[in-house]
C-alpha cells in the first residue's frame, strides 16, 4: 500500500525531503503558496557544502556536474580593496507540485494527518490526507504555528541583506578579472559585502555563462522608519521577510546607491551599479528545539524548524543533513528522538558558526571555531 507524504512549502528543505520520500515509495504532494514566476531563481547565492554534494549524488538523477563553481580564492579585502527534481521516474510513485495554494490548517484524522488548503486561483478548499507531513514553509511557518503550543516566532536580527546579480559580460574586463573565480568579502560601514562567481540561469544566456551574485549585509534597526520603508514594496505592501526582485521601491534602492562613498572598492561599486533588479530580505533568527509533532506525523525541517543568521552559509547543508537523517529515521535505523536530537545538534553548531562569522565580518573578531582550527593545524 502506497503511503502519502505531504510537504508544505517548496523550499530546498521541502524538495530534499520530498526526494527522500519518493525514494522510499511515498506518493509526494508539495503544496506551495508561491506562484511559478516567484519560484524562479532569486540569485541569493548558495554554499554547496559536502552534505549537499553527497545528497545530490545520491538522490538527483543525471545531475549537471557544473551546478556549482569552486572558487580558486577566498579573499577578505580592505575597504579599498518549478519542481523538476520531483518529476516522475521509472519505479517511483507519483509526485505532485501545486503552486498558488495556501495551507490553512492541519487536523489529526486517526492515524493520518489532514492538510486543509485553499487554491488561491479558484478559492476552492481541498483536503490532503497524508501519512507524514513535512513542514518546510519557512521562518513564518504555518505548520509550526498550528502544531506548536508555544507559537514561537522568528526574531528580526537587526540586519537586512541586499542582493543582486550581474552577468559577467556587463562589467568591465578589469572588474571581471578581479572578481571571477573568487569569493570576495569586504567590510563596509555597518556591515559587509560578499561577491560570488556562479553559473548563470538568466534567460538568453548560454549554458556556460557565468554571473556575479553579491550580498550586502547591512545593520538596520527594526524600530526605525528606514526599516519600514525598506520592507514596503512598490505597491505599498509590507513584507515580513523578502521584498522580491522588481518590487523594491526605486527611492529605497537609490538610497543604497547614494551610499557609494562608503564603498571605496570600485569592483563592488560596479556590481551594485550594474544590478537591474535588486531585492532585499530582513534577516531573522529562530533557535529550533522541537521538530517532531503529532507522534511523528508532522516533522519540521529547514527554516520552519531552525533559522540562524546566514553569515556562515550553512542553510543548504542543514537541509541536506536533515533529509539524509530523515531517510535513516524512516528506514528505522534511528528513532524519532534520535532524528530530532541530530537535527537540533547540527542546527546549534550552525548557529555557533554563524555568530562567530558575524563577529569577524562585522567587527574583525576572530571566531573561536577558527582559532581552534588554527591550533589544531599547528
Amino acid at each position: 500500500m502506497t503511503r502519502n507524504g505531504g510537504t508544505v512549502g517548496g523550499s530546498l528543505s521541502g524538495l530534499m525531503s520530498g526526494l527522500v520520500l519518493r525514494l522510499l515509495k511515498y506518493s509526494v504532494h508539495v503544496l506551495d503558496r508561491s506562484s511559478p514566476e516567484t519560484l524562479q531563481s532569486q540569485a541569493a547565492g548558495l554554499r554547496a557544502g559536502p552534505e549537499l554534494h553527497s545528497f545530490i549524488e545520491t538522490y538527483v538523477k543525471d545531475f549537471d556536474p557544473n551546478y556549482a563553481l569552486a572558487p580558486d580564492t577566498l579573499e577578505i579585502v580592505k575597504k579599498s580593496g518549478e519542481g523538476a527534481l520531483l518529476e516522475e521516474d521509472d519505479g517511483l510513485v507519483k509526485a505532485v507540485y501545486d503552486t498558488e495554494v495556501k495551507v490553512e490548517d492541519l487536523k489529526r484524522q486517526g492515524d493520518k494527518m489532514g492538510v486543509l488548503y485553499r487554491n488561491l486561483k479558484t478559492n476552492e478548499v481541498e483536503m490532503l490526507e497524508a501519512d507524514l507531513v513535512i513542514g518546510a514553509d519557512g521562518a513564518h511557518s504555518l505548520v509550526r504555528k498550528v502544531v506548536s503550543k508555544d507559537n514561537i516566532q522568528p526574531r528580526y536580527a537587526e540586519c537586512v541583506s541586499w542582493r543582486g546579480r550581474v552577468p559577467e559580460h556587463d562589467v568591465t574586463p578589469e572588474t571581471r578579472e578581479a572578481m571571477q573565480n573568487r569569493c570576495v568579502i569586504m567590510r563596509v560601514e555597518g556591515g559587509y559585502m560578499v561577491s560570488y562567481y556562479v553559473p548563470s540561469d538568466l534567460i538568453g544566456e548560454t549554458s556556460d555563462s557565468k554571473e556575479f551574485v553579491w550580498t550586502w549585509y547591512d545593520t538596520v534597526p527594526g524600530d526605525s522608519p528606514h526599516f519600514i520603508e525598506i520592507v514596503t514594496d512598490v505597491n505599498g505592501n509590507k513584507h515580513s521577510s523578502t521584498v522580491p526582485r522588481g518590487k523594491v521601491q526605486p527611492k529605497v534602492w537609490q538610497s543604497v546607491l547614494d551610499r557609494r562613498d562608503t564603498i571605496s572598492n570600485s569592483r563592488f561599486l560596479a556590481l551594485l551599479q550594474h544590478t537591474a533588479e535588486p531585492f532585499v530580505s530582513a534577516v531573522h533568527e529562530l533557535p529550533g528545539t522541537q521538530s517532531v509533532y503529532e507522534d511523528g506525523k508532522v516533522l519540521l525541517v529547514g527554516d520552519a524548524f531552525s533559522l540562524c543568521k546566514p553569515h556562515a552559509g550553512g542553510s543548504t547543508s542543514q537541509a541536506a543533513f536533515q533529509a539524509t537523517m530523515l531517510r535513516n529515521m524512516l528506514e528505522e535505523k534511528i528513532g524519532l528522538n534520535e532524528w530530532q536530537q541530530a537535527c537540533t545538534g547540527s542546527a546549534s553548531k550552525d548557529i555557533e558558526r554563524s555568530l562567530g562569522a558575524a563577529k569577524f565580518f562585522f567587527g574583525g573578531e576572530m571566531p573561536d571555531f577558527v582559532k581552534a582550527m588554527v591550533v589544531r593545524a599547528r
